[in-house]
């Protein structure tokens, strides 16, 4: 029996990582992901440079940077105070909405913690909304959005 729930868990694993991974071949998807990626490995530059010259991003906080310049300024000082952490993230859900050929909606669920000297933090869910448009072939991102998710309160 143990082993039954192993394998059905494994199996279950591995068909939703595989069904997130084959996501990934659409290109808007995966410059969303790959900008991402480049936030939680703390490569700042390339994370703005996946902005467009125009590009918003809106963090968790409702703070709003403009363009690749002001969102490296305004994520330097919180890059400096998180050197030491391991960031991590899982991607929970996605969707991807064309509106025409060069423009296209990205929804995603990311949950998101910090690993400390071996210990996680409290995962964190969040909403992320990203617009992208393509220019010159490449997908560049318009609006970055992070809403976190709060419980709701009862009563």
């Amino acid at each position: 029996m143990k082993y039954t729930a192993f394998f059905i868990a494994l199996i279950a694993t591995t068909l939703f990582s595989t069904s997130l991974q084959a996501h990934t071949d659409d290109p808007a998807l995966a410059a969303a992901q790959t900008a991402i990626d480049h936030f939680f490995n703390k490569n700042l530059e390339a994370y703005a440079a996946s902005f467009s010259e125009e590009g918003e991003l809106v963090n968790p906080l409702g703070m709003r940077m403009h363009g690749p310049d002001e969102i490296i300024a305004a994520h330097q000082p919180y890059f400096a105070q998180i050197q030491h952490l391991t960031m991590n993230k899982a991607i929970t859900r996605e969707s991807v909405r064309y509106l025409n050929d060069q423009i296209a909606l990205v929804s995603l669920n990311v949950d998101t913690w910090a690993t400390v000297e071996g210990e996680d933090s409290e995962r964190k869910a969040n909403t992320v909304l990203i617009t992208l448009s393509q220019v010159n072939g490449q997908w560049l991102i318009d609006h970055f959005q992070v809403t976190p998710v709060l419980p709701m309160e009862e009563g």
